[in-house]
């Protein structure tokens, strides 16, 4: 007798077990055909790691019927980023360098990318921040960028967080 309580806990607990596998296996960024290869015909082939994907379109006909057809595209991840020109770099400097930022001050139009550049050959870590609060940067390591679209037109006092007195550098957007 007490085999059939215990036989029917184990069935449970795999029946959940798989239940969770699917749940699993459904989650996720994957999509339906995912890693199927697809020959420049469109023709199906054998599963493949770098997932290229292929879709199927529904087409509501009249009530009567309903029907499928394969979107002929392939269509592979992709994300379309528009890289939008640096305006001006300013290079966030050392204090023997004699001037915190070159240029200290700059005019761009409203749209504008501003870029720092920490150009510091003793290892020090910079971090920008306007005084009105239009931006502000995470910390810039050696070497590092940081980019800022100007799209808060007037003028932007700012300064070196992790120099208070590296200060009077000025943008301004109109």
């Amino acid at each position: 007798m007490s085999r059939t309580p215990r036989l029917r806990f184990t069935r449970l607990v795999m029946i959940l077990l798989a239940l969770g596998l699917v749940a699993a296996a459904c989650g996720g960024d994957s999509e339906v055909g995912s890693g199927v290869k697809v020959d420049e015909k469109g023709k199906s082939g054998a599963f493949r790691d770098d997932a290229t994907t292929t879709t199927t379109t529904a087409t509501t006909l009249p009530p009567s019927t309903t029907t499928t057809k394969p979107n002929t595209a392939t269509t592979a991840r992709q994300t379309t980023t528009t890289a939008q020109a640096v305006a001006v770099v300013i290079k966030v400097q050392d204090d023997e360098d004699g001037i915190a930022f070159d240029p200290p001050q700059v005019r761009v139009k409203k749209g504008a990318v501003i870029e720092w550049k920490n150009t510091s050959t003793r290892g020090n870590t910079r971090q920008i921040k306007a005084e009105n609060g239009a931006f502000r940067s995470p910390p810039i390591p050696p070497g590092g960028t940081w980019r800022w679209t100007a799209n808060v037109t007037g003028t932007h006092n700012y300064a070196d967080e992790t120099r208070p007195y590296a200060v009077a550098a000025k943008i301004q957007v109109g």
